[in-house]
């Protein structure tokens, strides 16, 4: 079984690339109980830690492309091409807990 390091590499190797991604991985471990997740429970690690890595970019430019996440794309054209968003918890029941979950990619896996 791979390590959630290993997953981390293969599942966001951005946040694997930067120097401090194990403080991600040790932040999203304590968050999570391993008995409700049972042998998801490093691949929800690694899911947690990119989102909260996603969220306290490694710079100032990252943190500026960061703020505009968008939600899913809920209409498309091919004519003059054409793509609309909707927001990042369109068409999804949160809780008020969770709601920074939909903030991110990693977040609304």
């Amino acid at each position: 079984m791979a390590t959630a390091a290993e997953l981390l590499a293969a599942f966001a190797p951005e946040v694997y690339a930067r120097a401090n991604y194990a403080v991600f991985l040790s932040a999203a471990a304590g968050q999570l109980q391993a008995a409700a997740w049972g042998d998801n429970y490093a691949l929800g690690c690694v899911y947690l830690a990119a989102h909260m890595a996603t969220l306290a970019p490694a710079t100032a430019a990252a943190a500026s492309a960061a703020a505009g996440v968008a939600g899913p794309v809920t209409a498309e054209s091919a004519g003059d091409l054409s793509r609309t968003y909707g927001s990042a918890s369109s068409g999804v029941k949160v809780t008020a807990g969770d709601a920074s979950l939909m903030t991110t990619a990693y977040g609304r896996e």
